[in-house]
């Protein structure tokens, strides 16, 4: 099935980070985040969310790293609420002049929706560093599910490090 795309503006997030422990190659952290639904019809998530996250990362050598974060996710669908689990892996290689790139999957094991499936969510992206506490980046992705269809998408964000 091919859909048209669409454009609007996301949801807003706020949430907060903590490093529970590291080393000079390894660290675990924790973060939540909630949204407000005040994004435009058929990007926003149409009501409050919810997530909590437990994150960590090793790194390989000079170059690659990998990272990982384990997600509990609360949606909204309609009058519903569901909750998905959501385990990812991501690699990254960092490149010259303090850019990066990098390479994501996830699994939504459980329903988002009443009689929906997991699917599958892989992405890539380059990220560059603009200035010591502002990084830029940019992502393409693919979704698939039995019962969801696929689609792709695009995003970019930006990131300030205080």
């Amino acid at each position: 099935m091919v859909r048209a795309p669409r454009a609007g503006s996301g949801t807003p997030a706020r949430g907060s980070n903590t490093c529970f422990g590291y080393s000079p190659r390894f660290n675990y952290g924790a973060n939540v985040f909630f949204t407000a639904p005040t994004g435009s019809n058929g990007v926003s998530a149409g009501g409050p969310t919810q997530t909590y996250n437990f994150n960590y990362g090793y790194i390989l050598n000079s170059t690659y790293s990998l990272a990982g974060t384990m997600s509990m996710v609360l949606l909204p669908n309609g009058a519903w609420r569901y909750a998905s689990f959501v385990p990812s892996l991501f690699v990254s290689a960092a490149l010259p002049n303090a850019s990066g790139l990098f390479l994501e999957g996830a699994e939504f094991i459980n329903a988002v929706g009443l009689g929906t499936q997991p699917r599958t969510q892989l992405i890539a992206g380059v990220t560059r560093d603009v200035a010591s506490r502002l990084q830029f980046d940019f992502e393409y992705g693919h979704s698939s599910g039995s019962g969801f269809g696929s689609s792709n998408f695009i995003g970019v964000g930006a990131s300030y490090y205080r």
